[in-house]
């Protein structure tokens, strides 16, 4: 018997599936933690089994992030196709991200492309908040799921966070924090740098506005052991 050709879902019926899914309680969970834009209100869990069903499909993801929704945004980041995933689309999706959960999105997308390290370095130079945001978040992803990052690279990253951290916008904040910590666990080297950056710069003050998220101790975190997440 031939095989059955797997369909492949149309934009049209994933949304829909998704707004089928759609609670409000989950829905006010998404705005408490500042979510922007259009949001549905469906769990990471049922955007979970629709990317077990599609697994990888780049076209459908495009399509996806193009429809606005936030689910729809987080469910392309996990079908897209990383390897075809260009410089400008991401700076084109950039353009989109106005909240810390949509700089996350967009951010486990990026640090997998070729282009990663690049828009790194260049988003984490600029002032706006989520474009630093996005730098910051990639960076930290790099320091722990990447083998070729350069670990010289990642020690400067350390003494500009130690720098600036602390007059940086609000989720800059978080996101610095984060990377050090990433940076931190990587090896040995850079858990003595990150460790000894950590302890000077303190506490990391950071507004997660009506949540009860905590921003991380990085000296506690790093100390922890040099290991990747």
């Amino acid at each position: 018997m031939p095989r059955t050709a797997t369909k492949r879902l149309s934009k049209t019926e994933v949304i829909r599936r998704l707004k089928s899914k759609a609670r409000p309680e989950i829905r006010k969970v998404y705005l408490n933690h500042e979510i922007t834009g259009s949001v549905l209100g469906v769990t990471w869990g049922d955007i979970g089994t629709l990317r077990k069903e599609i697994k990888k499909d780049h076209d459908l993801a495009l399509s996806l992030w193009a429809s606005g929704h936030f689910e729809a945004r987080a469910l392309a980041s996990m079908i897209v196709d990383p390897e075809r995933v260009k410089v400008a689309d991401l700076e084109a999706w950039l353009g989109d991200v106005g909240d810390a959960g949509l700089s996350g999105i967009l951010s486990e997308i990026a640090y997998q492309t070729p282009g990663a390290h690049g828009v790194a370095r260049k988003w984490r130079r600029v002032r706006d908040e989520w474009k630093s945001t996005c730098g910051w978040n990639i960076t930290g992803h790099l320091a722990s799921h990447d083998e070729s990052a350069d670990d010289d690279e990642l020690a400067e990253a350390v003494a500009v966070i130690e720098k600036k951290i602390h007059s940086s916008p609000n989720r800059t904040r978080e996101a610095m924090n984060n990377a050090l910590i990433s940076i931190g666990r990587r090896n040995a080297r850079l858990k003595k740098v990150a460790l000894a950056a950590a302890k000077r710069i303190g506490p990391v003050d950071v507004d997660h506005g009506k949540t009860s998220c905590k921003t991380p101790d990085a000296v506690a975190k790093i100390s922890a052991g040099a290991k990747r997440r």
